[in-house]
């Protein structure tokens, strides 16, 4: 079960609804579409735990929300390809922390908004992009030799561990064994 802050949910909301106010009550207190479970399960999981990046768990969350907020597919307000500037951003520095809110003012759209359509344009929220790339930049700079630790650094990980358990749990193994692999 999740008890949420009324102000965050109404945040969420107006994110969805594009400002527009709304009363807000959640009239099936049970789960019953496995879309809304699983839903749930991401954003329970994420927001449980002490690993999950805040912004992953903040993106889990909204999708959630959004999915008991019924709101239509897409607002003609904004063009399609908005999304693309907060991808462009994510492109220029992947290192760089910025979070959800700052990324849908950079594309002019609701953290919602943005959500929706940048999993639409790429198949991944921007969350996951971000965390890509750095894995990305982090394989290249393996292969050239360089430290575990200035990787990590110099791609915006946490610390070595942060990154050694995303690598291991995107590739399968240790940084250290794609290193040799590598030779």
């Amino acid at each position: 079960m999740l008890y949420l802050p009324p102000q965050l949910v109404a945040a969420v909301a107006s994110d969805v609804h594009e400002g527009a106010a709304q009363e807000l009550e959640f009239t099936d207190p049970v789960i019953s579409e496995r879309a809304h479970a699983r839903r749930f399960e991401s954003a329970y999981d994420a927001l449980a735990s002490r690993s999950v990046d805040a912004e992953d768990a903040q993106e889990r969350l909204i999708q959630l929300l959004a999915g008991f907020l019924r709101v239509k597919p897409h607002s003609s307000r904004h063009p399609p390809e908005a999304w693309t500037r907060a991808k462009a951003r994510i492109d220029d520095d992947p290192a760089a922390h910025v979070t959800l809110a700052e990324l849908a003012h950079e594309a002019g759209l609701s953290r919602f908004q943005l959500l929706r359509r940048f999993v639409s344009g790429t198949g991944l929220t921007p969350h996951a992009y971000i965390v890509q790339r750095r894995m990305d930049t982090a394989r290249a700079m393996i292969a050239c030799g360089e430290s575990f630790a200035a990787v990590a650094i110099t791609c915006g990980f946490a610390d070595q561990s942060h990154f050694n358990r995303l690598f291991v749990r995107r590739y399968g193994l240790t940084p250290g064994a794609y290193a040799r692999a590598m030779r």
